[in-house]
């Protein structure tokens, strides 16, 4: 069977979260006003409690790329990368990853926060598959604030999950598949899965998980891993087969 391995992004394999270091960032910058990062406190803390409005989230912080040209977005990004990304990476969940890819697994990273943001992320772990939150262009090609399609958050995961798998003319019944999240957000997508595992989860996360026998792993213990909620050598980490 075709093993198909699921990765969020923000908290999962990354120590940090790109959408609010993206803040961070462009009020550095001089981009947006003094009040930005305490409305991004308050879309946060909607996210915790499951009820953010992406719509209304996507419009506000994408004010700072809005209706710019792709040499200035380019840029901006290679700064954002080198000050707020770079600096967050760790070998811990590069070793994740590369070992389900010496597995033969096929590899998808799949997050709520936008492509702008994410995709050049995601290549840094060299995986060149991603599902992501699509931001609008207008009829000059530029981004106008909207959300293009549906968002890769909560249930949207699922159905964007769906429609990629079914333009590859397969389903997720006929794959093995694996998902490392750290939220309660992606429960309905760990709910779908052959192997849901909470990984660095939030305290919810981490209770349904012990309550339900998934695995729950912390990537960022500095030389072990929660699994089965036992921690075990990194050398221990399964090599599994369905």
């Amino acid at each position: 069977m075709h093993h198909l391995t699921i990765f969020d992004l923000d908290h999962t394999l990354l120590p940090g979260d790109s959408d609010y270091l993206w803040g961070q960032f462009v009020l550095e910058e001089g981009l947006v006003p003094a009040n930005w990062q305490q409305e991004i406190a308050k879309f946060a803390r909607d996210y915790r409690l499951r009820k953010l409005n992406i719509q209304e989230y996507i419009t506000f912080c994408s004010q700072p790329i809005v209706g710019k040209d792709e040499a200035y977005l380019s840029a901006l990004h290679k700064k954002f990368m080198f000050d707020k990304i770079l600096p967050l990476m760790r070998p811990e969940a590069q070793q994740l990853v590369d070992t389900h890819r010496s597995n033969g697994d096929e590899l998808l990273v799949i997050t709520a926060t936008n492509r702008y943001i994410t995709q050049p992320i995601i290549s840094l772990f060299g995986i060149d598959q991603a599902i992501a939150t699509d931001l609008a262009r207008d009829d000059l090609g530029y981004y106008n604030g909207q959300i293009e399609g549906v968002a890769a958050l909560g249930v949207g995961k699922v159905v964007r999950l769906t429609k990629w798998l079914t333009e590859r003319n397969t389903r997720l019944e006929d794959l093995y598949t694996t998902f490392y999240s750290d939220s309660c957000n992606d429960l309905p997508l760990l709910e779908k899965v052959n192997r849901p595992v909470a990984t660095n989860p939030d305290a919810e996360l981490r209770s349904i998980a012990v309550g339900r026998n998934w695995e729950v792993i912390d990537l960022w213990h500095p030389s072990k891993r929660l699994l089965h909620h036992r921690l075990v050598p990194l050398d221990e980490l399964p090599k599994y087969k369905a």
